[in-house]
């Protein structure tokens, strides 16, 4: 499976493989800053965990880890939303924020890259799945 690429609003939806709970949900991040930092929620089955997040890692050259602690049952649906984005590309001074997630591990176990990629160009929601058997 390839990483999710975003170009527009919407959902992409993804699944990976069993994992027990509870558990600590760790997701590695990283943005194009643009006028500011990309910003994220995260919501476990509809709900949100906590407040928006501001990501300070430059793609490509950093990433920023991002631990959330939640009682994780059944299939769980794990929804990314960036917030924030800017584009400015007609300017003499052109510029755009991006999301973008790198990776995520539970319980300090790697959860598969690719499938726990997605690449945010706007805002939107990225879907992804924990099932447990």
């Amino acid at each position: 499976m390839s990483p999710i690429a975003q170009l527009s609003n919407g959902t992409a939806i993804v699944t990976t493989p069993a994992v027990p709970d509870p558990g600590i949900l760790t997701l590695y991040m990283a943005e194009d800053a643009y006028q500011g930092n990309a910003q994220f929620t995260l919501a476990i089955n509809g709900t949100q965990i906590g407040a928006a997040q501001s990501v300070a890692a430059i793609n490509g050259k950093a990433t920023q880890a991002f631990s959330f602690a939640d009682t994780l049952t059944a299939t769980q649906d794990i929804a990314v939303s960036f917030t924030n984005d800017l584009a400015n590309l007609t300017s003499s001074t052109p510029g755009d924020r991006n999301l973008y997630v790198v990776g995520a591990e539970f319980n300090g176990v790697a959860l598969s890259p690719a499938v726990w990629t997605a690449k945010m160009l706007s805002n939107g929601t990225s879907h992804f799945s924990l099932t447990e058997p």
